[in-house]
Formats: C-alpha cells, sequence, structure tokens
C-alpha cells in the first residue's frame, strides 16, 4: 500500500458532494471542494424548510436569517474540522485529464484565474430548474 496521499477534487460542494468529502477525508484523502454560490451545503442547511429543490444566490448570512447563524457557523467549523478545504463563489472553467491526474481551471470568488491538480476529480452539481429535464446540447 502507497503512502501518498491521494488528492481529490469535488466540484459541487451540496449534500451529495459534501458526503463524498467527508468519506474521502475519513479515509486520508486530501479533499478540496468547489462551489459557485457563495457558501457551502446550501441545500443540505434549507432541509426541512420547503424541501431540498431550493437554490438562493445571496450570501448564506442572508440565505439562513438570523436565526439560523448558529447552524451557519456550526457547520463552517465542522467542515474545517474534517480538514475539508472549500473553496466558494468559484466558477470553474477548464478541466483537462491525463492518465494519471485532473487539472481544473477555475476563477475564484475574487475573480482571479487559479489551477489546482489532482489525482481525482468528482463531479456533484445540481440541476438548474430553468433547464429542460434531458440533458441537451
Amino acid at each position: 500500500m502507497s503512502s501518498t496521499t491521494v488528492n481529490v477534487a469535488i466540484i459541487g460542494a451540496g449534500p451529495a458532494g459534501l458526503m463524498a468529502a467527508e468519506t474521502l477525508a475519513e479515509g486520508g484523502a486530501a479533499v478540496t471542494v468547489y462551489d459557485a454560490m457563495p457558501s457551502a451545503g446550501r441545500k443540505f442547511l434549507m432541509a426541512g424548510r420547503g424541501g431540498l429543490n431550493l437554490t438562493h444566490s445571496e450570501a448564506l448570512p442572508e440565505f439562513l436569517g438570523a436565526a439560523d447563524q448558529a447552524l451557519a457557523k456550526e457547520a463552517a467549523k465542522q467542515f474545517k474540522k474534517q480538514g475539508l478545504d472549500i473553496h466558494v463563489g468559484v466558477k470553474v472553467g477548464e478541466v483537462t485529464t491525463t492518465d494519471n491526474s485532473v487539472t481544473l481551471n477555475y476563477t475564484d470568488k475574487d475573480g482571479n484565474a487559479q489551477k489546482l491538480e489532482a489525482d481525482r476529480l468528482i463531479v456533484s452539481i445540481g440541476r438548474d430548474d430553468s433547464s429542460s429535464s434531458t440533458m441537451r446540447e
């Protein structure tokens, strides 16, 4: 067994992406999560308040409201405690792969071009409700 840490990039910080991140981190992987929204776990944090089909673009404090600030802070603390490196407010661009790695080009929340190289990539993005029910190019 190799002692080399596997680096995994995950696009999507929703329930599925965060579950994958947690599971991989517990297994010893170095995990970096990217999401276009201004905070991670938005739909998960809103479960029970109208279902998981909500999409909001405002920052987490405004999204959750003042009463749920403690929940948002606790979620962020837990993500960090698990060793998850989460980048929010990013726009993923080109993804290139080789036999051994993947390169993820993205724009960070400040508009700066960034690049990450990882061993593996998981794409766990939601569906835009304005799109048709079938995937078409």
